[in-house]
């Protein structure tokens, strides 16, 4: 609960800053998870508390009058809040709609206040209220569950019919590209051609989309957004028709294809010659590679020839396979973003992966015929796995070795 207070306490700046990985994840959902599996953790402890150890502070009237002095001034501030009083001193409280949406939810958590109230005072009197404690939380969760998340989905349109809008323009995608791995550019600074969430639904490559982690190497830089989009293989893109006043799809005939063979490679380690470079007019990716690292084997004839063939035999989210040939070394590369993780083999042998303009992958190709494979093979994913694998054998450990150790109840009554 203290780290989710963030910036207001140094428990954040603490984790954020000194502790190996945990900057890589979301802020909001770091704060979110913590402040409700903190919340939850002290409930627990306090709520065992009172119903097994039955310490005298918990059946003293000072903690009846804790108990009863939270509720008083919780119906205190809703009242405050109803009257409008406190309008003046929160600025978005003076917002209609902001307005309303804070009375419903005050109401909802003075309800869930005002049980969890009675609830601990009968504990604390003794009354038989104690002998369906268990009940009785399950109900205050069950009401609270509901009134929180009764009206996360409370949309009238069918999500079928609102993601079939789109049904006839993906349709189109599919059958003209004819299996062919392409993406689709839906969006540009007049709107958007389809949803953000259309190509999960209807297997649909899109160079945007809705992601809460955004990468930070997502498009490459070029001269133009014409230039990006050959680079990211959009064949489609977005287009505003003048006569219609709508949006439309085109077919784009520069675009690159996801694979494809180079002979020739400019070495750039930093990004600011990177950027350079890939935005002057004299770069041209489908004849040269930027690689920001030095690749071991060297090409010594770097002319062009298109005498190449790529063809992907499968394609899957983790992993990937082609068929490439090449009359000669070269440079294969791949629109596909470069991330840590992702292993190449050609003919069943590691191959190294570089990084190339900026955000692509790429892999050096000998002379010849070969199979191409890609896998992600993470492995802190996989530490990861191993240890949450151990943690949960000794969770689990920690419940049944003390099950089966507890005397049983005819011994403890013969002994």
């Amino acid at each position: 609960m203290l780290f989710a207070l963030g910036g207001n306490f140094v428990l954040h700046k603490l984790f954020f800053d000194f502790v190996p990985g945990f900057a890589k994840f979301r802020n909001a959902a770091r704060m979110g998870v913590f402040l409700t599996f903190g919340a939850a953790l002290l409930s627990g402890f306090s709520l065992q508390n009172l119903l097994y150890e039955k310490r005298p502070l918990y059946e003293s009237p000072h903690f009846r009058n804790i108990v009863l002095a939270i509720l008083g001034l919780s119906l205190v501030l809703y009242l405050l809040l109803i009257s409008g009083l406190l309008s003046g001193s929160f600025e978005f409280l003076k917002d209609n709609a902001t307005f309303s949406a804070v009375k419903k939810d005050a109401l909802a958590s003075l309800f869930v206040t005002i049980l969890s109230a009675l609830f601990l005072y009968g504990i604390i009197k003794g009354t038989p209220l104690l002998r369906w404690a268990g009940l009785a939380s399950v109900a205050v969760l069950l009401i609270d569950m509901s009134i929180f998340g009764g009206e996360q989905n409370n949309s009238k349109t069918n999500p079928d019919e609102y993601f079939n809008r789109s049904r006839p323009l993906t349709d189109f995608i599919k059958q003209d590209s004819n299996g062919e791995l392409v993406r689709v550019n839906m969006r540009n600074q007049q709107g958007m051609l389809m949803d953000r969430n259309q190509g999960l639904m209807d297997r649909v490559m899109l160079m945007e989309g809705y992601t809460p982690l955004v990468l930070q190497r997502y498009l490459p830089p070029s001269r133009d957004w014409s230039h990006t989009c050959d680079m990211m293989n959009a064949k489609y893109r977005v287009a505003a028709d003048e006569q219609r006043q709508a949006l439309t799809i085109t077919r784009a005939t520069s675009y690159l294809p996801r694979a494809y063979m180079v002979y020739d490679a400019r070495i750039l380690t930093d990004s600011a010659s990177i950027f350079q470079f890939m935005q002057s007019k004299g770069f041209e990716p489908s004849r040269v590679a930027v690689i920001d690292s030095d690749p071991a084997l060297k090409i010594s004839d770097t002319s062009y020839t298109a005498q190449w063939s790529a063809h992907f035999t499968s394609y899957k989210l983790n992993s990937m396979s082609l068929t490439v040939s090449t009359p000669k070394d070269g440079f294969l590369v791949l629109s596909e973003i470069y991330y840590p993780g992702w292993n190449a083999y050609i003919d069943g042998e590691p191959q190294t992966v570089y990084r190339a303009n900026w955000n692509q992958r790429v892999i050096h190709m000998r002379t010849g015929t070969h199979k191409v494979d890609m896998r992600f093979q993470s492995t802190p994913f996989e530490r990861g796995t191993w240890i949450s694998l151990a943690t949960l054998a000794l969770c689990i450990g920690g419940i049944v070795v003390p099950l089966v150790k507890r005397p049983r109840n005819s011994e403890q009554q013969a002994a």
